[in-house]
C-alpha cells in the first residue's frame, strides 16, 4: 500500500509542472488529502485523511519524486501532460513482488483530484485509490 499512497502524492507533485502553456499549475503549500481504497471484490478500506506539503521545489523535478527511495524499483512510462490531466503508467519490482500502476491527476491551481490502480496477482489482483486534495494553507516548518 505505501507504493500506492507514493503514487498519489507524486500525482500531486506532477500536477504542479506546467503541463501545456498558460495551464493552471499546482500551488506550492499545505494540502489537505482524503483517500479511499477499493480492493478487488468491492472490499473498501476506510478512507485516509493526511496533510502533504507540497514546495516550489517539489514541483520543479518531478523525477526526483518518482525516485524516492519506495519508488526505487519503479519504471515510469506513458507519462502525458495534457492541460489540467496528467497520466502515466508504471511497472515495478518492490521485494520481489511484480506490479503496474496507472495512474490519473486532474488539477486547479489549489486542488487535485488523483486515481491510481495497481495490479498485483501477489497482492490479490487489482485494487483502486482515489485521492482528492485541496489547499489549505502554507507550509510550515
Amino acid at each position: 500500500m505505501r507504493i500506492v499512497r507514493t503514487f498519489v502524492i507524486a500525482g500531486a507533485v506532477a500536477a504542479g509542472l506546467p503541463a501545456c502553456g498558460g495551464s493552471p499549475s499546482l500551488r506550492p503549500g499545505k494540502y489537505a488529502v482524503t483517500s479511499e481504497l477499493e480492493m478487488a471484490g468491492g472490499m473498501k478500506v476506510p478512507g485516509m485523511q493526511q496533510e502533504q506539503c507540497i514546495t516550489a521545489d517539489d514541483l520543479k523535478d518531478f523525477s526526483k519524486a518518482m525516485l524516492s527511495k519506495e519508488m526505487e524499483s519503479c519504471k515510469v512510462s506513458d507519462y502525458k501532460a495534457d492541460g489540467s490531466k496528467i497520466t502515466f503508467n508504471a511497472q515495478c519490482n518492490q521485494g520481489g513482488v511484480a506490479s503496474t500502476i496507472a495512474a490519473e491527476t486532474t488539477f486547479t491551481t489549489d486542488t487535485y483530484n488523483s486515481v491510481v490502480k495497481l495490479k498485483s496477482p501477489a497482492m490479490g489482483g487489482e485494487m483502486t485509490m482515489k485521492a482528492t486534495a485541496k489547499r489549505i494553507g502554507d507550509c510550515t516548518k
